[in-house]
């Protein structure tokens, strides 16, 4: 009876407990600042949170609320964001005419987005080890 060699699929991490890449073969070999898992993780839910125990777990939750996501594009009207962990990073994708909004850090776990300029405006709230946030506010 032939040998028959059975390949599995491995995912790496690095020493944060990120997910970097997948593999598929016979022996995964380790590079120096990486492990991995024999099986395969979602990048965008999970992490390794002790890469000495390697064990894929669900990535943290804010506790984010938003009070609207429809605004008047007249620098006033303001939609806020609240329950943001502090050091998370907010950044901006504005429509074509808008200027562009320079990436936030937030330290008092809130975010009042205001415009001037009518559109969809995507905010995207970012710290790891917890799930990403996004919303649309629109300005009219």
């Amino acid at each position: 009876m032939p040998l028959v060699l059975k390949s599995n699929t491995y995912t790496f991490f690095d020493l944060n407990g990120v997910f970097v890449t997948l593999y598929t073969g016979l022996n995964p070999e380790i590079q120096e600042g990486f492990g991995y898992i024999d099986n395969v993780a979602d990048f965008e839910t999970m992490y390794i949170p002790d890469v000495n125990t390697p064990v894929a777990t669900d990535k943290l939750a804010h506790g984010i609320t938003i009070d609207t996501s429809a605004i008047t594009a007249d620098g006033i009207s303001t939609a806020t964001i609240s329950g943001i962990t502090n050091s998370s990073v907010a950044s901006f994708e504005v429509p074509f005419d808008a200027a562009s909004i320079s990436d936030q850090t937030i330290s008092d776990g809130t975010l009042a987005f205001t415009a001037t300029k009518p559109g969809d405006y995507l905010i995207k709230i970012a710290l790891f080890p917890y799930l990403d946030y996004e919303v649309t506010v629109t300005a009219t």
